[in-house]
Formats: C-alpha cells, structure tokens, sequence
C-alpha cells in the first residue's frame, strides 16, 4: 500500500478524519440496504411502481437537501449532523420492524432519507471548511478509498442478508448507522475548538442575494450538470442494472452457474476493490488528472463501458468492463469534486455545497425514472440514453474548463 495513504491521512484536520471514518460506516449501511431496498420492492410492487417510490423518496430528500443548505449557514453543522443521525437511527429501527409492511415500510424509507439529507450537507460543509484548496482531491480521494473498503462488505453481506430476510438487512444497516452516530457524538470537537483560520473558504455572511451569486457562478451550475450526468450512468448501475441482471436466471460462465442476483452481489463487490486498488496505489496520477481535456476523455470511455455492459450477459466479459468502469469512476469523482469545492466563493458556501451533494439525489431520480421507463422501451434505448448524457458531461466539461481554477 502507498505509504502516503496513512500519512496523508494523519495529517488532516480532526473534524475531516471523523468525517472520513463516519463516511466508511455510512457506506456500508448504505451498501447493505439500498440496492436490495429497490430489488425488494420491484419485486413487490413491479419496476414501475416502485420506480415512482424511489422516486417520491428521492425527490422529498432532495428538497431537504437544499434547505438543509440554509440551515447551515445560520446552525453548526456539528449540531445538524448529530440530530440528523439520531434519528436516521430511530428510522431504520421502525423500517426493521414494520419490514413486511411495505406502505409503513416505505414511509419510513421517506422519513430515513430526510435526516439523511441533512447530515450530508451538513456533514460536507464541515468537510470543506475544514480542508486546504490544495489537499481536497486528496480528500475526496481517500473518501472513495474508504467507501471502496467498505462497499464489498456491504454488498456481498448485502445479498447474504437479503437471501435470509429483509428483517436481518435493516437490522445490520441501522447497526452500521449507530457506528455514525457514536463517531460523530466522540470525534467531532465541540465548537469552540473549530476555529476560523481553519476553513478555507469562510463563513463571511453576505447581503447580496442567492440568485445573484447563482448567476455570477454560472460555470459552477454547468459543472453540477455534468456531475449529475456522470452519476446518473453510476447510479443507473444501481438501480436499472441491478435490476435487469437480477431477472436473469443464469449468466454465461465458463466455471459457474449463478444468477443475477449473486452475479450483482460479485461485480459490485469487484467495482469497489478495484476502486481501492487504483485510488490506493495511484493516489498520485489522480491527484494530477486535472485538465479539462483528460477529464472529458475518461467520462466518455466511462459511458462507452456502461453502454457494452448494458448489451452484455457473459459474465466474464461483465468482469472485464466493471473493472474498466471503476478505473474510470474513482479518477473522474474526486476531480470533480475537488474541482467544485475550489471554485465556489466564500458566500452562500453552504448552499453550493447542499447544491453539490444534491447532485447524488438528482441522479438517483434520474436513475429511477429510467428504471420506470424499462418496462416500455427497450435495453437499447435505455443504453443510448445513458450513452448520451455522459457525452453531453464530456462535451460540458470542455466547455467550461477554461473558465475553472485548477489546483
């Protein structure tokens, strides 16, 4: 392992490294529960129904998220992302015991994904006013790697869980919830202890309104867009993917049978340890992929890749393009990332993060609504779909590099 991971990581300031260890737990509860939560109730409800569900839950979070944002800016984030835990605990606790319920059961989803929403703004502001302009690619960076750790945990205990009992999943994932908490409630210092000269980007107040600092960081809005975009083809692996492969009832395999469900349950496990591989041994070629024009270009081999493994069923053959998918995918997000948090100014900074960390939510609704439109058009429609919104991030990104300060 690059011996600059652990120092890199020592180095960084208290409040991100407990950032960095709650963001592991959070992954795994999210990991063990959300792609089986949209296996389970498609498999109740139908693709469309419950695609509309996601996309209810999806929509509600991500109106949470944006004003999550405002109150931010007036609340410490320290004391939003502690009551948002809390009771993100409280909803996996109701979700476990009213698991056969799937009404009550997807109320509580609704209500889980709200407090979630808050943390993640919250949690996100904490990050960047806590970090350097020049170490945030690293960052982000070493965020992906500890959400890669815990991904193949997830996922494969994931399908063992959901083979034995929806029940069994939630109670493990609200388990990974209470290790947030605890993390949050024991590593955080108290406010005082967070000083200004910390934060890099300011918490200076400003009385010009938010939609005119919206209209002078127009590059900033065309860079979300493209975030979304190249989301979007991540999440799709997800949801519509993820659901298509678990209809198959054996893939091609020259040593194996399996189905869709355990063929899922692999190659998501082998997009994150191929993810931590690269991003831990090639933390450095990451950090220097920061040019509009290498960006673009690894965008659009990563739509390339998602549009063969959408019109593909040999398995090895899956293998093959999840790896070439996750080499691209833990390059492209913390550039990105680290792209954005850098160019956004002092003012309204916790809104243009709730902004950022909305652009999960929009992908996922995204991604939802091409899983409802699956039943009505067909695979090749969807591909070319998803083909061409990470074109358009590609050509985007072009775009607006000029315009953007690369650190």
């Amino acid at each position: 392992m690059n011996p600059s991971f652990f120092k890199v990581f020592k180095n960084l300031d208290q409040v991100v490294r407990a950032r960095l260890q709650a963001n592991f737990f959070r992954k795994l509860g999210t990991n063990i529960a959300v792609p089986f939560m949209t296996i389970y109730l498609a498999s109740y409800y139908g693709n469309e129904l419950a695609g509309l569900v996601v996309v209810f839950i999806l929509v509600s979070g991500a109106c949470v998220n944006l004003y999550g944002g405002f109150i931010i800016e007036k609340i410490n984030p320290q004391t939003v992302v502690r009551f948002a835990e809390f009771f993100h605990i409280i909803c996996l606790v109701l979700m476990t015991l009213v698991a056969e319920n799937h009404f009550l059961l997807c109320i509580f989803y609704l209500l889980k994904n709200i407090f979630f929403s808050l943390s993640v703004s919250a949690g996100e502001k904490l990050v960047v006013d806590c970090s350097k302009k020049d170490e945030r690619a690293t960052v982000y960076t070493l965020n992906n790697v500890l959400h890669g750790l815990s991904t193949p945990v997830g996922v494969l205990l994931g399908g063992f869980l959901y083979a034995c009992g929806i029940r069994y999943l939630l109670l493990v994932a609200t388990l990974a919830s209470v290790c947030v908490a605890i993390i949050y409630m024991m590593r955080l210092p108290n406010t005082s202890n967070i000083k200004d000269d910390q934060c890099d980007v300011g918490l200076t107040p400003t009385k010009e309104h938010l939609s005119r600092v919206l209209l002078r960081n127009n590059k900033i809005l065309f860079l979300l867009i493209a975030v979304i975009f190249v989301l979007v083809i991540e999440f799709s692996f997800l949801q519509y993917f993820a659901v298509k492969i678990s209809q198959v009832e054996v893939l091609d395999s020259l040593w194996l049978e399996i189905d869709g469900v355990q063929a899922f349950s692999i190659l998501r496990a082998e997009d994150a340890l191929i993810g931590i591989i690269f991003a831990t041994f090639f933390l450095k070629f990451i950090q220097k992929l920061n040019s509009p024009i290498t960006i673009a270009a690894s965008i659009f081999l990563l739509a390339t890749g998602f549009l063969c493994l959408l019109n593909n069923q040999n398995f090895l053959m899956l293998m093959l393009l999840v790896a070439m998918i996750s080499l691209l995918s833990t390059a492209i997000n913390p550039v990105l990332q680290s792209l954005y948090a850098n160019n956004i100014g002092k003012h309204y900074s916790g809104v243009f993060l709730s902004l950022y960390s909305l652009t999960g939510r929009v992908a996922n609704i995204v991604a939802a609504t091409i899983l409802i439109f699956s039943q009505t058009l067909s695979n090749m429609a969807i591909s070319l779909f998803i083909f061409s919104i990470g074109l358009l991030a590609a050509v985007l990104v072009l775009s607006i590099g000029r315009h953007l300060n690369f650190v």
